[in-house]
């Protein structure tokens, strides 16, 4: 019975083991108790206690193996689901991609948790668990990191939009602007600093960004000026 449990044991080989081992005992106790001067029968007795306790510890260092063993491979299919899921944020990902990727995260952490069982049977399952547990957080620095660029880059994309629209609007009053003319460059003005308004959150995320925005507000005014003076220079030529 014990034997059957090298290969890929289920919880009835164990018990079948389990009972094998108690019967021994049982002979072995009762064995004990009779008497007799035989030595050579004393010494089978004696080895025979011996192959018990050596069985009962064979039995639950197996038990332990297969727990960690199944364990192992609940934590490591976890974390090939991660890997998976933070790759697809590769590229231009959607919400629903990020959200996937933190899920499976949340998954990897539950499945740590629901080792701790096996980990504080074995020393090393500890360890490793341990190590993934910092891995898990890294991952989820990693999701939100990439969260950031992703809306950085979108955001960027945005205003580079609307200052393309500036700039539009800027040379349109070069040559001989009509009054419409300076309304549409104030309002594409109006309109790129509302965008830059718009990523007060991202770049929260982002010092760099915020830098940059930081710059970019600082257009605004000169824009705003250098079209009213292009105003008074089109009314003083009318005049």
């Amino acid at each position: 019975a014990v034997e059957a449990l090298a290969e890929a044991p289920k919880s009835g080989d164990f018990r079948n083991a389990e009972d094998a081992v108690a019967t021994l005992a049982s002979t072995t106790e009762a064995a004990e108790r009779m008497e007799t001067k035989d030595r050579d029968y004393a010494r089978f007795v004696a080895g025979a206690k011996k192959e018990h306790a050596a069985l009962e510890k064979k039995i639950a260092t197996r038990r332990v193996e297969v727990k960690v063993a199944a364990h192992r491979a609940k934590v490591d299919a976890a974390v090939a689901k991660v890997d998976e899921r933070i790759g697809a944020l590769s590229g231009e990902p959607n919400d629903s991609a990020f959200a996937a990727a933190k899920e499976a995260v949340a998954d990897l952490t539950s499945e740590i948790d629901a080792g701790e069982e096996a980990a504080n049977d074995d020393k090393a399952h500890r360890a490793y668990l341990a190590a993934l547990s910092k891995k898990a957080a890294d991952y989820g620095t990693t999701i939100e990191g990439r969260r950031t660029e992703v809306d950085v880059e979108a955001h960027r994309a945005k205003v580079a939009a609307r200052q393309t629209k500036v700039d539009e609007r800027m040379a349109a009053l070069s040559e001989a602007p009509k009054p419409a003319d300076f309304d549409a460059a104030l309002e594409a003005v109006d309109s790129l600093g509302a965008s830059l308004d718009d990523g007060a959150a991202v770049a929260e995320r982002d010092k760099k960004y915020a830098a940059e925005l930081a710059s970019a507000q600082k257009t605004l005014d000169p824009y705003r000026s250098k079209v009213e003076r292009r105003r008074v220079e089109v009314q003083v030529c009318l005049l």
